[in-house]
């Protein structure tokens, strides 16, 4: 019986990380995003889109680790691309829509 009990618990901590896209990665309030995300213990940075004119589409903004398995984080300027692995978007892309 408390080898149910054990296993059981130990499917509670085994819980996936949750990918999250923030749009407006660059942004005030996107930088705010990231930071908070670096403390999450079941969601993590996956996404970084922003608008097509700027001149730092492409940057890596988090290298991604084999070690861990984490993947490398590209700021894009195509919402498909920057989808992959997520499956949480965060949009601070307008300041005129939060207020």
């Amino acid at each position: 019986m408390s080898s149910n009990t054990d296993s059981s618990a130990d499917s509670n901590t085994n819980t996936a990380s949750t990918g999250v896209m923030v749009v407006g990665a660059q942004g005030r309030m996107g930088l705010e995003v990231r930071a908070a995300l670096e403390g999450a213990a079941t969601l993590h940075f996956a996404g970084a889109l922003e608008r097509p004119d700027r001149s730092d589409i492409g940057q890596i903004l988090v290298s991604g680790n084999s070690d861990d398995g984490s993947a490398e984080v590209l700021l894009r300027d195509a919402p498909k691309a920057a989808l992959e692995g997520c499956g949480i978007v965060i949009d601070f892309s307008a300041p005129a829509s939060t207020l």
